[in-house]
């Protein structure tokens, strides 16, 4: 299955970046497992520690499942990104995280409001 992608725009360099418009649900597992690969857990089940590498992984994770392009390059899209300014990469990373971490009401694909 072909997925859609969206182009974004940087705002300060004004580089375009190719996204995934949504990933698959094999895809969220192996980003979910990112996540939980950061989390000691002790054999009673409770959270004993978060690795300092927690947040970066995860972030790479999103960014390698999502991104699938910088100026047509598929090349190493990470190490391109991380080249970016900060507000860049933090645009790209917000874009991202729309796809890899929707709303609930967004996942639920219901309307919880009342008339």
């Amino acid at each position: 299955m072909k997925v859609p992608t969206k182009e974004i725009i940087t705002p300060q360099t004004k580089t375009k970046v190719t996204l995934k418009q949504w990933i698959t649900g094999g895809e969220f597992e192996k980003f979910q497992e990112e996540i939980l690969t950061g989390l000691d857990i002790g054999v009673d089940g409770k959270l004993s520690g978060v690795k300092g590498t927690m947040v970066r992984e995860q972030n790479h994770k999103a960014l390698k499942l999502v991104v699938v392009s910088v100026e047509g390059s598929t090349g190493d899209v990470i190490k391109s990104l991380l080249d970016f300014p900060k507000n860049d990469y933090q645009f790209v990373l917000d874009a991202v995280n729309e796809v890899t971490s929707p709303k609930a009401k967004e996942q639920s694909g219901t309307d919880t409001t009342s008339s």
